[in-house]
Protein backbone atom coordinates (compact mmCIF):
# COMPACT_ATOMS: atom_id res chain seq x y z
CA UNK A 1 0.00 0.00 0.00
CA UNK A 2 2.83 2.18 0.96
CA UNK A 3 4.60 1.54 -1.98
CA UNK A 4 1.59 2.15 -4.38
CA UNK A 5 1.38 5.58 -2.69
CA UNK A 6 4.81 6.41 -3.45
CA UNK A 7 4.72 5.53 -6.88
CA UNK A 8 1.59 7.64 -7.55
CA UNK A 9 3.08 10.50 -5.83
CA UNK A 10 6.58 10.19 -7.81
CA UNK A 11 4.55 9.75 -11.18
CA UNK A 12 2.52 12.90 -10.39
CA UNK A 13 6.10 14.56 -9.42
CA UNK A 14 7.48 13.37 -12.55
CA UNK A 15 4.26 14.47 -14.88
CA UNK A 16 4.21 18.15 -12.70
CA UNK A 17 7.66 18.48 -13.65
CA UNK A 18 7.55 17.53 -17.15
CA UNK A 19 4.84 20.06 -17.72
CA UNK A 20 6.32 22.56 -16.15
CA UNK A 21 9.65 22.92 -17.71
CA UNK A 22 9.14 20.91 -21.00
CA UNK A 23 10.32 17.74 -22.11
CA UNK A 24 14.07 16.99 -22.18
CA UNK A 25 16.39 18.27 -24.59
CA UNK A 26 17.60 15.06 -25.76
CA UNK A 27 13.73 13.67 -26.76
CA UNK A 28 12.95 16.67 -27.77
CA UNK A 29 15.24 16.44 -30.82
CA UNK A 30 15.17 13.08 -31.43
CA UNK A 31 11.46 14.26 -32.92
CA UNK A 32 13.46 16.05 -35.91
CA UNK A 33 16.01 12.91 -36.20
CA UNK A 34 16.05 12.99 -39.90
CA UNK A 35 15.03 16.32 -41.48
CA UNK A 36 13.02 15.70 -44.50
CA UNK A 37 13.37 17.96 -46.99
CA UNK A 38 9.27 20.35 -46.18
CA UNK A 39 10.79 23.57 -48.08
CA UNK A 40 9.07 23.34 -51.38
CA UNK A 41 11.41 25.32 -53.25
CA UNK A 42 13.94 23.37 -52.37
CA UNK A 43 12.30 20.30 -52.64
CA UNK A 44 11.58 20.71 -56.44
CA UNK A 45 14.70 22.40 -57.29
CA UNK A 46 16.86 19.64 -55.86
CA UNK A 47 13.92 16.81 -56.21
CA UNK A 48 13.90 17.33 -60.36
CA UNK A 49 17.09 15.59 -60.70
CA UNK A 50 17.69 13.05 -57.91
CA UNK A 51 16.37 12.86 -54.60
CA UNK A 52 16.27 16.22 -51.63
CA UNK A 53 18.72 14.63 -49.54
CA UNK A 54 18.19 15.70 -45.94
CA UNK A 55 20.15 19.07 -44.91
CA UNK A 56 21.29 17.19 -41.73
CA UNK A 57 23.63 15.11 -43.92
CA UNK A 58 26.00 17.56 -44.26
CA UNK A 59 27.20 20.10 -42.73
CA UNK A 60 26.62 24.06 -43.37
CA UNK A 61 29.92 24.41 -45.36
CA UNK A 62 29.37 21.62 -47.49
CA UNK A 63 26.08 22.82 -48.71
CA UNK A 64 27.25 26.71 -49.41
CA UNK A 65 29.99 24.61 -51.55
CA UNK A 66 27.18 23.17 -53.34
CA UNK A 67 25.01 26.13 -54.05
CA UNK A 68 27.56 28.70 -54.58
CA UNK A 69 28.82 26.20 -57.88
CA UNK A 70 25.92 25.36 -59.56
CA UNK A 71 27.45 26.39 -62.72
CA UNK A 72 29.26 22.39 -62.08
CA UNK A 73 27.10 20.47 -60.31
CA UNK A 74 28.39 17.03 -60.55
CA UNK A 75 29.26 17.60 -64.16
CA UNK A 76 25.65 19.47 -64.71
CA UNK A 77 25.11 23.02 -65.11
CA UNK A 78 22.41 24.17 -63.14
CA UNK A 79 20.59 27.66 -63.69
CA UNK A 80 18.76 29.37 -61.13
CA UNK A 81 17.71 33.02 -59.99
CA UNK A 82 19.44 34.53 -57.12
CA UNK A 83 17.02 35.00 -55.47
CA UNK A 84 16.16 31.10 -55.00
CA UNK A 85 19.58 30.29 -54.67
CA UNK A 86 19.44 32.43 -51.98
CA UNK A 87 16.37 30.71 -50.59
CA UNK A 88 17.63 27.23 -51.01
CA UNK A 89 21.25 28.22 -49.65
CA UNK A 90 19.84 29.43 -46.43
CA UNK A 91 17.10 26.30 -45.74
CA UNK A 92 19.70 24.19 -46.40
CA UNK A 93 22.59 25.47 -43.91
CA UNK A 94 19.59 26.38 -41.22
CA UNK A 95 19.09 21.80 -41.17
CA UNK A 96 22.72 21.08 -42.07
CA UNK A 97 24.25 18.83 -39.64
CA UNK A 98 25.60 21.98 -37.62
CA UNK A 99 23.24 24.50 -38.30
CA UNK A 100 20.12 22.88 -37.33
CA UNK A 101 21.08 22.58 -33.24
CA UNK A 102 20.33 18.46 -33.27
CA UNK A 103 21.00 15.73 -31.20
CA UNK A 104 21.44 13.85 -34.33
CA UNK A 105 23.10 16.87 -35.93
CA UNK A 106 26.01 17.05 -33.44
CA UNK A 107 26.79 13.27 -33.73
CA UNK A 108 27.16 13.41 -37.05
CA UNK A 109 29.66 16.31 -37.32
CA UNK A 110 31.60 14.55 -34.51
CA UNK A 111 33.00 12.37 -37.38
CA UNK A 112 33.24 14.68 -40.24
CA UNK A 113 36.49 16.76 -39.86
CA UNK A 114 36.45 20.75 -39.24
CA UNK A 115 38.92 21.34 -42.37
CA UNK A 116 36.51 19.07 -44.64
CA UNK A 117 33.77 20.10 -46.64
CA UNK A 118 32.49 16.58 -48.30
CA UNK A 119 30.41 17.36 -51.49
CA UNK A 120 28.81 13.72 -51.65
CA UNK A 121 27.10 12.75 -48.82
CA UNK A 122 28.22 8.72 -49.71
CA UNK A 123 32.02 10.68 -48.69
CA UNK A 124 30.75 11.05 -45.29
CA UNK A 125 32.09 8.60 -42.67
CA UNK A 126 28.96 7.77 -41.33
CA UNK A 127 27.40 6.73 -44.70
CA UNK A 128 30.88 4.80 -45.69
CA UNK A 129 30.38 3.03 -41.82
CA UNK A 130 26.79 1.88 -42.33
CA UNK A 131 27.18 1.18 -46.36
CA UNK A 132 30.10 -0.83 -46.54
CA UNK A 133 31.11 -4.92 -47.46
CA UNK A 134 29.72 -7.72 -49.73
CA UNK A 135 26.00 -7.24 -48.84
CA UNK A 136 26.27 -3.28 -49.43
CA UNK A 137 27.60 -4.25 -52.99
CA UNK A 138 25.33 -7.31 -53.87
CA UNK A 139 22.46 -4.85 -52.85
CA UNK A 140 23.82 -2.38 -55.64
CA UNK A 141 24.59 -5.04 -58.29
CA UNK A 142 21.32 -6.88 -57.53
CA UNK A 143 19.16 -3.26 -57.85
CA UNK A 144 20.95 -1.56 -60.71
CA UNK A 145 21.92 1.07 -58.77
CA UNK A 146 24.28 3.41 -57.32
CA UNK A 147 25.13 4.43 -53.78
CA UNK A 148 23.10 7.80 -53.95
CA UNK A 149 19.88 6.28 -55.05
CA UNK A 150 18.69 6.01 -51.54
CA UNK A 151 15.26 4.89 -52.78
CA UNK A 152 16.08 2.10 -54.16
CA UNK A 153 16.97 0.22 -50.84
CA UNK A 154 15.38 2.64 -48.54
CA UNK A 155 11.77 2.42 -49.71
CA UNK A 156 10.66 5.92 -47.58
CA UNK A 157 14.59 7.77 -47.90
CA UNK A 158 12.92 10.70 -48.75
CA UNK A 159 10.81 11.01 -45.55
CA UNK A 160 14.15 10.09 -43.82
CA UNK A 161 12.76 6.65 -42.87
CA UNK A 162 15.98 4.68 -43.43
CA UNK A 163 16.12 1.55 -41.59
CA UNK A 164 17.72 -1.51 -42.60
CA UNK A 165 16.93 -2.25 -46.39
CA UNK A 166 15.47 -5.55 -47.12
CA UNK A 167 17.66 -8.93 -47.02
Amino acid sequence: MIAHAVFVLLSSLAAYILVAIGPPTALAERKDLGNAVIDDLTRRFCGDCHMAYAPINLPARSWSTLIDHLDDHFGVRLVINETARRHIRAYLISKSADGGGTHWGRRLMKHIPADTAPLRITATPRFTRHHNGARFRALLAEKKTTPSRCTHCHGEAELCVLGEPPR
